[in-house]
Parts: C-alpha cells; structure tokens; sequence
C-alpha cells in the first residue's frame, strides 16, 4: 500500500485564507440591516423577480419593453409590478428619458446581500 503523505504548507496556507474568507463574510453579515436585508430576499424571493435581476446582471441597462420581450413571459404591465419591489429595497435604479424608465442593476447592493448572483 502506498501511504499518502499531507502537504502541510498548502493545508496552512488553505485554513489561513479559508479562515480569513469566514471572517470576511462574518463581517459583511454583520453588517447588513436588517430591514434591507428582509426587503431585499423579499424580491428576490418570487421568480420572476430573480430572472430581472439575472437578466439585468447581464446587461447594463434595460427598458421596461426590452425586459418583457427578453423574458418572454409577463406583460409589461405584470413587468412594472415585479419592478417595484426591486426598486424600494434599493437592488434596481431607475432613469428616466422622455417617456422610458432604464432600468439598472445596483451590483453594490446585490453584492452585499446576494453575491452568488453576480
């Protein structure tokens, strides 16, 4: 039998920055808000939402028909209702030329609450 012997320098090197990714994360927990961070899963919590925030992790920038037409399923009207809870918890912007809204994504935002969406 062949016996296996650890690579004690890679194991260390592993648990340090594995340690130091624990207490990163532990840090960035701690300092969310609480009411952000209930709003915040909140949206996220209904699928369509989430397939908004995909979509528009993708993208810089979309209007409100170029999202329904990507997602090819809620109607524009259905697409704005999804959109404001998005937007009251801070994951989406909103900018307005004539009579379109752009919709963006806050990457910051999502980063902190949901970074596995980026």
């Amino acid at each position: 039998m062949e016996k296996h012997s650890l690579d004690r320098p890679s194991l260390i090197k592993y648990n340090i920055s594995r340690n130091t990714e624990i207490r990163i994360a532990e840090r960035r927990f701690l300092a969310v808000n609480d009411d952000i961070a209930v709003k915040v899963y909140k949206a996220l919590g209904e699928s369509t939402r989430l397939q908004i925030v995909k979509l528009l992790a993708q993208q810089s920038e979309l209007a409100c028909l170029e999202m329904a037409n990507q997602l090819k399923g809620p109607a524009n009207s259905t697409l704005t209702h999804h959109l404001k809870p998005l937007l009251d918890c801070g994951l989406l912007a909103v900018r307005r030329e004539g009579t379109f809204r752009y919709y963006s994504l806050q990457r910051e935002v999502l980063a902190q609450y949901a970074p596995a969406l980026l």
